[in-house]
């Protein structure tokens, strides 16, 4: 199969449909998201996402990966993986009053799978036995910091972010050995000013710290100010991968049995 990512892009001034190319698109252009994903695959933005999996088939791709693409109705589905997360917190109302964006129970019967994002092997099984559906455990790790430029010796560092929910990401941070001396919070998709970064650099100099952020902020910086911002990589570990592989397979080898793309 040769996939292609199809994503909203969020926090871009592009409706689409329009393909990717990191050498030419910018966050303001086409999201941070994007960017991200097109360093992996063909990454299609569009806000009619129809009209975006007909741009990817175009471009010959007969597998559409949609990025936050759950809840959205207009393109049917061979498979749907729904991600929870095991440290959900306490409040588990609906948007705008918590934050859910639908009840759990009715996402569950609309999954065909289900990760628990910070599960275990033991809580997944047992979400199987419970909701019939299968589940797998996965967690966010770091990746390879090796290509971070200035990340040897920089374990004296500010943090600052602007996603969905910074307190993992500070609490990778320390797991990993860094010591915080600051945290700095911003919105979600947050574009950075030149004045904010300035006064990041003043801080991380008044402290002797380095500044350390997210691969979603800093693809959001401007490039000029980049220089000495440490990016702090994460991937996703799914236990049983080659059985998550194997779902994926056989569901698109049966909705091209009887689909056209």
């Amino acid at each position: 199969y040769k996939p292609a990512f199809l994503t909203r892009g969020y926090g871009g001034r592009a409706a689409g449909p329009l393909a990717v190319d990191p050498a030419v698109h910018k966050a303001p252009h086409v999201g941070d998201e994007a960017l991200l994903l097109a360093a992996s695959a063909t990454t299609i933005v569009a806000r009619n996402r129809p009209a975006g999996a007909r741009l990817a088939a175009a471009l010959g791709a007969d597998i559409v990966v949609m990025d936050d693409g759950f809840q959205n109705p207009t393109i049917e589905k061979a498979l749907s993986i729904l991600l929870i997360d095991a440290a959900a917190p306490p409040n588990r109302r609906l948007f705008p009053a918590g934050p859910f964006r639908e009840a759990l129970a009715g996402a569950i019967s609309r999954a065909n799978a289900i990760a628990l994002i910070g599960g275990t092997n033991a809580s997944a099984r047992e979400f199987t036995t419970v909701q019939k559906k299968p589940c797998f455990a996965a967690r966010l790790e770091p990746a390879s910091l090796g290509t971070a430029k200035g990340v040897a010796g920089a374990q004296k560092v500010i943090a600052f972010c602007g996603i969905g929910r910074p307190e993992r990401f500070f609490s990778s941070l320390i797991a990993a050995g860094f010591t915080l001396v600051d945290e700095r919070i911003f919105p979600d998709h947050h574009p950075y000013s030149r004045k904010e970064i300035e006064t990041l650099r003043s801080a991380a100099s008044a402290a002797a710290a380095t500044l350390i952020t997210t691969e979603k902020d800093f693809v959001r910086l401007p490039p000029d100010l980049r220089e000495g911002v440490v990016v702090f990589p994460v991937v996703m570990k799914v236990e049983e991968p080659e059985r998550l592989v194997a779902l994926v397979i056989e569901a698109a080898a049966s909705f091209h049995g009887h689909r056209d793309v």
